[in-house]
């Protein structure tokens, strides 16, 4: 089982990212949170990896963040929703959004994603419901909120940290989160930790 790949970007578009490590080349399918995370070609990355493995197909994705993963594997678990229709989901809303969605029993919101209907929203939700807090944004930061949560990452991604960098600097300063810490103060201490 592949965790973790390691190694140089040889070329990206919006759905692979090819690495090269140990001079092989690997092609991992991506979504648009990854990619937006990607650095140029040339440079180094690490990403978290899934590989999916069936009769008639073999492929390995990629995740710059441990909580996209994690919802990846939670999502192709549900009935009818395979790789393709869970990267469309993690290329429209962040884990944390995603989770926010299934918690508060956000069917609009759900029903809002590509190829997510309302009869498909309410299934994610009785599915999921007791799964999804699992999911690293949920578990770490439930005395500030998840809503509090991701307002946090979107203001440390308008200062220009990439969403993964955002999610560490917050991830780093939790035990200094307290219960129901507005955003501005999680930035606030997120950067603090950022030295």
């Amino acid at each position: 089982m592949y965790i973790y790949i390691k190694g140089k970007v040889i070329e990206k578009s919006q759905d692979d990212v090819v690495v090269e490590t140990g001079g092989l080349g690997y092609i991992l399918k991506i979504g648009a949170l990854t990619f937006n995370d990607l650095p140029a070609a040339g440079e180094d990355v690490k990403l978290n990896t899934y590989h999916y493995l069936r009769e008639d197909r073999e492929e390995l994705y990629g995740f710059s963040t441990k909580g996209e993963k994690e919802l990846f594997e939670i999502l192709i678990g549900v009935s009818n929703i395979g790789p393709a229709k869970a990267m469309d989901i993690l290329s429209a809303v962040s884990p944390a959004h995603f989770v926010d969605y299934i918690i508060n029993n956000n069917i609009n919101g759900l029903s809002s994603l590509k190829g997510i209907g309302r009869k498909t929203a309410k299934r994610l939700v009785l599915e999921l419901k007791d799964k999804i807090k699992e999911i690293k944004p949920a578990g770490d930061f439930k005395k500030a909120g998840i809503s509090n949560y991701t307002e946090a990452v979107s203001g440390l991604k308008g200062l220009g940290y990439k969403e993964s960098v955002a999610r560490d600097l917050i991830d780093a300063a939790k035990d200094d989160i307290k219960e129901g810490d507005e955003p501005q103060n999680i930035i606030r201490k997120a950067l603090k930790n950022a030295g």
